[in-house]
């Protein structure tokens, strides 16, 4: 049951001197005389800032001090209930109030808690109210609960207003912040005690070399020393502790402006500016462009000298407005074989063979960028032609703007690159020539090996029982090796043909080519047994000439069939992924078995034509299924890769490039 008032706030309740406190319940004892204690606390509930309860349990009865009413801006004769009392909370902190209420119904009140109320003309008051138990029943719950309540609207005011400052101030800085990143030159903030506060980005990069030193609370000097040891400033070589006695004699002087040439080649223009608390600004702007300029027009005459006259290069200067030869240096006289007034009578085009429409096009790109190359034909006063690279670009001297031009003798160089192109042609129609003949020697052997083979059958159908058994013997074993020389004649058509092919190549599906494959090998998988699974649906497509490809599985499958174990089933699984190989997509189909394997340092001769890892009695063929292998996947712009385990067994890896989607031509 929620207690009720009573219906007089001034009312004693609690047994005690009633005329002691005028109009005053009896909530603390310290209010029970007419001290300075008690005037100062009704003054302050004069104010409307404080006010004193006390809740009898027991009794259900309240006792709301006249400080409490004022507050709240009610009439101290109206009548109030605590179930009044929600109503005057703001909605948004009235499950704050039941949690406290039941905490003091518990016996264990929280310390300080803050309502927001409604006070007078529905302003709402934060307050805090301070909660004691004088009383508890043996269960620990409260029979008495005394509080205090006072109005802080005006501390929270300020508080909210400082924290409106604080990101106010914060905005601003951050605001800073990003205008001092923006600035497209090196600032840093150095304080009173020359210490580094505040920099951006771009000094960071201008000063790179020293950039794991750059940090808040660095030293001006100390920074300094930094660049020092870093080798950083290249008038400092040599001399660094003189000049740093003179930077900082600058330093110390506001106002200065210094230009700084970097190990980097980099010119930086350093303005420094001290401003009213002590503390510095440095500007670090770079001036590369503008200082190579300068550079330019006062150094023009010691590196024309230097450059051009001495160098053993053919070098040219040129008016880009009329193609006049301005100058030349000895190496260009002596390239040319003119003398040097005779050379400065002669344009460009004087010299350069082709039309003049396209000269003028060349002086006008080389004027217009920094660096041109173009490989052309001069001619010499010989009349002689040779082929030249010429590197050509605008430059300045003694003030004239002129395009510069450095000419390269590449005659040997086009001469060797022609003979290069003649010797691969030649060798490619060697190679096809090589082609051709094994594919037709191969096939005009077998002619006269089936006459053979033919024969060796007839004696021995005829005449075999009156052989003598070495003499069968013998027989049996030259019918053998023909039949070995058929085969392997057979395989190296098959090779000859991969690589020569002109069939076209379609887009297939993989499962299918494979299923093929399968049913071709039905009878030796039968025989041993052997166990195939397979990746799931779906397969992809595969470009390539069927039959080729055909063969190219039936020689992987075929293969471990071959070379299994004879302690263990065949087991072989088929499998389809993508995969990336050079930094290129392909489509990979596996061939993996549980065979006796490959050692390590024998699986790149296995592709290798006639080369075998075992002998022929061991395990019988000519040894050059996958040498076709390779060749057919090669004519398909793929790859094969093998990896393998030596008596555990191999996989072969099958890369073809990806067919696009949509893409399904024949």
């Amino acid at each position: 049951m929620t207690p009720a008032p009573t219906d007089r706030p001034g009312e004693q309740q609690d047994g005690g001197d009633a005329g002691s406190v005028p109009d005053w319940p009896s909530v603390l004892p310290a209010f029970r005389d007419r001290g300075p204690l008690t005037a100062l606390a009704l003054d302050t509930e004069r104010d409307g800032r404080f006010g004193v309860w006390e809740w009898r349990v027991g009794q259900d009865v309240v006792f709301w001090s006249p400080g409490l009413f004022a507050m709240l801006g009610i009439d101290p004769a109206t009548r109030l209930t605590l179930d009044d009392l929600p109503g005057m909370i703001v909605p948004e902190d009235r499950s704050l109030y039941q949690r406290f209420f039941d905490q003091c119904m518990a016996g264990s009140p929280p310390e300080d808690t803050v309502f927001r109320l409604f006070g007078p003309n529905r302003r709402v008051l934060y307050v805090r109210t301070r909660v004691r138990i004088p009383d508890t029943d043996a269960e620990g719950r409260a029979r008495v609960v005394r509080g205090t309540v006072m109005d802080v609207s005006d501390l929270v005011t300020h508080a909210h207003h400082s924290e409106r400052a604080n990101e106010a101030a914060e905005t601003a800085r951050r605001r800073l912040e990003d205008a001092i990143a923006a600035i497209g030159e090196g600032f840093a903030l150095w304080n009173a005690e020359d210490r580094l506060d505040l920099w951006n980005r771009r000094f960071e990069d201008m000063y790179g070399a020293v950039g794991a030193h750059i940090r808040a609370g660095l030293g001006f000097q100390d920074f300094l020393r930094h660049c020092l040891d870093a080798g950083l400033f290249v008038a400092a070589r040599g001399h660094e502790n003189d000049w740093l006695a003179e930077r900082t004699r600058e330093h110390e002087n506001s106002g200065t402006t210094r230009e700084h040439l970097l190990t980097s080649g980099r010119w930086y223009r350093v303005v420094e500016r001290r401003i009213s608390d002590g503390s510095f600004v440095g500007l670090s702007a770079d001036i590369t462009q503008e200082k190579l300029k300068t550079l330019a027009l006062q150094e023009s005459e010691e590196r024309y000298r230097a450059l051009f006259q001495g160098s053993r290069m053919v070098q040219l200067l040129v008016d880009p407005k009329d193609g006049r030869i301005v100058d030349g240096n000895a190496a260009a006289c002596r390239y040319y074989g003119y003398a040097r007034q005779t050379l400065l009578s002669l344009g460009v085009g004087d010299i350069n063979v082709l039309p003049p429409d396209e000269v003028r096009a060349l002086v006008r790109r080389s004027a217009a960028t920094l660096q041109s190359v173009f490989v052309g034909r001069h001619r010499l006063a010989s009349g002689a032609v040779r082929d030249v690279e010429t590197h050509s670009g605008p430059v300045t001297v003694a003030g004239r703007q002129l395009i510069y031009a450095v000419v390269h003798d590449i005659g040997d160089r086009v001469e060797a690159e022609a003979q290069r192109e003649a010797l691969l042609t030649r060798l490619e129609h060697s190679n096809a020539e090589l082609e051709h003949f094994a594919h037709v020697a191969s096939h005009d052997l077998r002619e006269p090996l089936r006459m053979i083979t033919t024969s060796l059958g007839l004696i021995l159908r005829r005449h075999g029982d009156r052989l003598p058994i070495e003499a069968r013997e013998f027989m049996d074993m030259a019918l053998a090796g023909a039949r070995d020389l058929d085969a392997l004649i057979i395989d190296l058509l098959d090779y000859t043909r991969a690589g020569r092919d002109d069939r076209p190549l379609s887009v297939l599906s993989s499962r299918r080519v494979l299923d093929d494959a399968v049913t071709t090998l039905s009878i030796g998988i039968d025989e041993t047994g052997a166990e195939i699974t397979w990746d799931p649906d779906p397969w992809p497509r595969l470009r390539g000439e069927p039959s080729q490809l055909s063969s190219l599985f039936v020689n992987l499958i075929g293969n471990a069939l071959k070379y299994r174990k004879e302690d263990q089933p065949v087991r072989i699984h088929i499998s389809h992924e993508g995969m990336d190989h050079g930094g290129a997509p392909y489509t990979c189909i596996g061939i993996a078995d549980n065979g006796i394997g490959i050692p390590a340092d024998q699986r790149e001769r296995i592709f290798l034509i006639f080369q075998r890892l075992h002998t022929r009695e061991t395990y019988p063929g000519t040894g050059m299924g996958l040498a076709i292998a390779r060749k057919v996947i090669d004519r398909c712009g793929g790859h094969i890769l093998v990896e393998s385990e030596e008596g555990r067994g191999t996989t072969f890896k099958v890369l073809f490039p990806v067919v696009p989607d949509g893409d399904g031509s024949r």
